[in-house]
This record gives structure tokens, sequence and C-alpha cells, in this order.
């Protein structure tokens, strides 16, 4: 007799090459199928990336328009100051005393200095975004940085308020830019005499046994930070709501958080209203 396989040869291998086929299709569309779910995961993921990006460039696009709105204001107020007393004193008509020329004269040479240091704060920051600062690592004494910037703070204080720096010892070894951290000492204690009238401005240097790193407490006594100011007062060009109106453009805590940044350290602010704040910087040895 004459075997199945024989007799159904032909329907074997046309419903053998079926099913492969059927197979081959069925495979074909799970891996569609899956790389559908990857191009569609991926594409969500991109969606998502893109709104970031946009988010971030609307929020670049507000902050440089907040930025040239500020740094107008700001650099507006001592120029006027500066071309009005200039035209006084030009002003032959008016028969100004000498006593009126110095007075307006020293009214121009401050305003420049404001300006002039808005300026350079201003560029300091422009340059560390952009990471084109040239940094001078090197080992200094904090001591003496910190000596050296109360020096330069008694040369113009109220002379109801001193200026006092604490150390546990007389040299404290920091690898660090000697000019950037003056800066930062600079930057706190102009602050501090800002809002203080009477008693003392009080820099403590503070070495912790771990000894990896050094703490920096710039205290005063003076009026104190409202406690609605204080998340901001890291901010570019903020300046907290107070019933008196003191110089200042509102960059010089920016640059102190900036360069404690960049040193991998921190800097934060406790504030009671009215009797004292205190600016704590942290610094890796």
């Amino acid at each position: 007799p004459v075997s199945f396989f024989k007799e159904n040869m032909a329907l074997i291998i046309i419903t053998s090459l079926i099913i492969f086929i059927l197979t081959s299709c069925l495979a074909l569309t799970g891996w569609l199928l899956k790389r559908s779910k990857k191009l569609q995961h991926s594409l969500e993921k991109r969606s998502e990336e893109l709104a970031i990006e946009r988010d971030r460039a609307e929020k670049a696009s507000a902050m440089k328009s907040s930025f040239i709105s500020n740094i107008s204001h700001e650099i507006r107020t001592p120029l006027n100051a500066v071309v009005g007393f200039s035209q006084l004193l030009s002003n032959e008509e008016l028969g100004l005393e000498p006593e009126e020329k110095a007075e307006y004269g020293e009214h121009i040479l401050m305003n420049s200095k404001v300006l002039l240091n808005l300026i350079d704060e201003v560029l300091d920051l422009s340059r560390m975004d952009a990471d084109r600062i040239a940094y001078k690592i090197m080992d200094n004494n904090l001591v003496e940085i910190a000596k050296a910037a109360a020096d330069a703070a008694r040369l113009d204080i109220k002379p109801e308020v001193e200026v006092l720096v604490h150390s546990d010892s007389d040299k404290v070894m920091i690898e660090t830019d000697k000019e950037r951290l003056y800066q930062v000492f600079c930057n706190l204690l102009s602050n501090a005499k800002k809002f203080t009238d009477s008693g003392s401005i009080t820099i403590d240097i503070e070495t912790p046994h771990a000894k990896d790193y050094v703490v920096v407490k710039v205290s005063d006594t003076g009026t104190g930070i409202a406690a609605q100011d204080l998340p901001h007062i890291f901010d570019r060009f903020y300046r907290a709501k107070s019933s008196r109106q003191t110089p200042g453009n509102g960059l010089g805590l920016s640059l102190v958080h900036a360069i404690a940044t960049f040193y991998r350290g921190t800097v934060t602010c406790r504030s009671v209203p009215g009797e004292r704040t205190v600016f704590s910087v942290l610094l890796p040895t």
C-alpha cells in the first residue's frame, strides 16, 4: 500500500509552508509591535525632554529680560547722579561756592564707585556662569585674609560699630584663591555694615575636629532679615524689603554664593529680626 506521507506529500509541504509563513508573520508582527512600543516610548521621552528644554529656554529668556531690566535700573541711578552733579559743576552761571563744588565732587566720586562696583560684579558673575574665571589656587592663611577684610571695613564704618575677628589659631591654612575669598569677606562685611548702627560685626573662624573643612561665620547685631526674605537673599538683584534705604544692587550675596559653590562649599544664613544675622560659609580645606 502507498504510505500516507507519499500520498499526501504535496498537501503536507503546502501546509508546512503555510504554517512557517504564518509563524514568521506572527513573529514579525510581535517584533514590530515591540519595536513600535520602544519607538513610542522614545518619542514620549524625547517629547518630555523637548518640553523641559522649552521651559528652560523660556525661563532663560525671562531671566535675560529681567536681568536687562534690573541692570538698566541699577546703572541709571548712579549714572543720573554723576551726570546731574557734573552739569551743576560745569555751569558757571550758578556761582557755586568751593564747599558746594567739593560736596558735588564727592557725590560724583561716590556714585562713580557704585557704578564701577556694579560693572565689576556683573562681569564676575558672567565669567562664573561661563566658567571663564582663572582661579589662582594655592595655600593661604584664612585668618590673614579675614583680618585684611576687617581692616578695610573699619575705614568707613559707623563709630558705634566695631569689627572683630575671632579664631582658635593665628594660622588656618586653606587651598583657595586669595582674592576671591577676600571678596567673600568684603561682601559679607559690606552687607552687615548697611544694617548695623551699633554693636559689633564679628568674623568667627572655626576648625572642627574633622579638619577636612572650615566654617567662617560673619555675624552682626543689626536689624536682621525678615523670614520671607531669607529664601531669596542669594538671588541676583534681590533686595530685602526694608524701612530704610540702603545702597547696593543685590549682587554681593549672589557672588558670595557663586564663589562658595565653586569651592564645593556652602553658604547659609540665620537671622532674628531686630537682633542679629549670621552668615555661615563652609569651605573644604
